[in-house]
């Protein structure tokens, strides 16, 4: 459905946008009540703080904005609205129609509401008057499980407003979501704050989200105290300066972890791992595209799929080679994943991985066999790498044994062939890209003549990659031997995460490396 997304600044209307685009919406523009005579109404509809950055939400996204002035004033207070004049629902309703009048063939409404009864009916009521659909796809959502989901899909959104106990306007405002969740957890077990604010205990500005092709910057601000109350305090910031800046996108997409959670009720499709993992490839995707409508799944470079059952990567396998088999991808098991699910899916993608090159290449290291497969692009800015380490079933013949526990024990594996495999590997991944150069420090006064100190000669930074380097429990080195080796990897700059599973793609597979790196 073609789709306007009430929008007010904070964090929950911009999340469900995201939602309706992962369900297959399109958002086609953006509409807002703004206050008509001061910054912040004591209103239960509309969040009018913050209201000076919404303007910029068109450039943002690209999109047309319409916004109509509204006095905030609820003269219907019952649970179930029936249209009164003058009441702050009839400027809803005068604003939906005039997109309406505008955008003939939108269909439905983007509506942040969480919580609040009085703000979704008087929503719906707008939208069944004027023939329209309201999506509202965080409503009753556990709060604490929706703000990490946010903060996982780099909503990125400040605190604007505090009107609560346990938050302190000369403390938190200013703060962003991913800063105070923790505090907000603390609070809510302490004085049951609500985490995600939909008490009125706070409000949000997002300076940033996939759907914004610029971020929003703030230079200037003004507390502003509207309640100096020694147990709960209110005040606001009240923005004076406020600008676009063009996004440092580059060619890399990231997608974090998507489930087969259902648009709507967001709870896990039925079916079994086949319809889960269609259902979060299909997530993916429509990501990838919200974020450049030139990019497929088919872009995608690397992969990771977590699994919780070995028996479900054949059939995670399959649907994604039913898609495309462009990507290298690993596949995990681990013991639960959010919410239950069966499959989740983590990748990266790149815009012009049409000119990505592909090899797969492999030794034998001690008593284990290392295979490894890679991807690089045409100008060798960008390269991924995943590879194995597996008991085989003897040396002079390097085949990795189909049966449990076939081979020999990968505790033969020393630290020293560890360092071999590590260095091999990322030697691939590094495949022509220069070593380090010498860079010389400026000339000493006199040194010309020989008096002085001579000039200091030293080494430009190592390149630098991401790497995750997947364990398995029992059967692979300790992690802190791991940590030791790659402490020793000196020509090469390694930021690492280290991760324990119950099994990797194959089960004599006890060490799986997952790199990539980009200029």
């Amino acid at each position: 459905m073609k789709v306007v997304a009430l929008i007010s600044g904070g964090k929950d209307s911009c999340y469900n946008m995201l939602q309706c685009v992962m369900a297959g919406h399109e958002i086609v523009a953006l509409a807002n009540l703004k206050p008509d005579s001061k910054d912040e109404l004591d209103s239960y509809m509309y969040q009018t703080v913050g209201h000076q950055g919404v303007e910029l939400y068109a450039e943002a996204m690209n999109l047309p904005l319409f916004r109509q002035p509204t006095l905030g004033v609820a003269l219907h207070s019952d649970k179930h609205y029936t249209p009164t004049p003058e009441d702050e629902v009839e400027d809803l309703y005068r604003l939906l129609s005039d997109v309406k009048e505008q955008i003939s063939d939108v269909d439905a409404v983007s509506v942040g509401a969480v919580l609040s009864d009085y703000q979704r009916l008087r929503v719906e009521n707008v939208c069944s008057r004027l023939g329209l659909v309201s999506l509202a796809y965080l409503w009753r959502r556990d709060q604490g499980e929706l703000l990490q989901e946010m903060i996982d899909s780099h909503i990125d959104a400040m605190i604007i407003k505090v009107a609560a106990l346990g938050l302190d306007p000369s403390k938190h405002l200013g703060m962003k979501i991913a800063e105070i969740q923790s505090h907000l957890i603390k609070m809510n077990e302490k004085y049951g704050l609500n985490i995600c604010g939909e008490g009125g205990e706070y409000e949000t500005f997002t300076l940033d989200c996939p759907l914004f092709c610029k971020s929003l910057v703030i230079d200037d601000y003004e507390t502003v105290i509207h309640s100096n109350d020694a147990i709960a305090p209110v005040g606001y910031m009240n923005f004076t300066k406020i600008r676009l800046i063009d996004k440092e996108i580059g060619d890399i997409i990231y997608v974090a972890g998507q489930i087969g959670l259902v648009p709507g009720s967001l709870s896990l499709v039925s079916g079994g791992i086949k319809r889960q993992c269609r259902l979060a490839l299909r997530h993916v995707g429509r990501l990838i595209k919200a974020m450049d409508k030139e990019t497929l799944l088919r872009n995608v470079v690397q992969g990771i799929c977590y699994v919780t059952n070995p028996s479900y990567i054949r059939e995670a396998r399959r649907e994604w080679e039913r898609r495309t088999n462009n990507a290298i991808v690993e596949y995990v098991v681990v013991p639960e994943l959010p919410k239950g699910a069966m499959v989740e899916w983590q990748i990266w993608a790149h815009r012009g991985n049409t000119r990505f090159e592909y090899e797969e290449t492999g030794c034998v290291v001690g008593e284990n066999r290392v295979s490894l497969k890679r991807r690089w692009n045409y100008d060798n800015t960008v390269s991924a790498i995943v590879c194995n380490i597996s008991a085989v079933s003897s040396v002079s013949n390097p085949v990795i044994s189909d049966s449990e526990g076939g081979g020999h024990s990968c505790e033969s594996l020393s630290e020293s062939q560890l360092h071999e495999v590590f260095t091999y590997a990322l030697g691939r991944l590094f495949k022509g890209v220069p070593p380090p150069s010498c860079v010389q420090s400026p000339v000493a006064e006199g040194s010309a003549d020989g008096s002085g100190e001579p000039p200091e000669i030293t080494l430009s930074p190592p390149p630098v990659c991401s790497l995750l380097v997947f364990y398995r429990v029992g059967r692979a080195p300790s992690s802190q031997l791991v940590l030791e080796v790659i402490k020793k990897l000196d020509e090469f700059n390694v930021a690492t995460t280290i991760v324990p599973v119950c099994q990797l793609n194959h089960p004599n597979t006890f060490i799986s490396l997952c790199a990539s790196r980009h200029e």
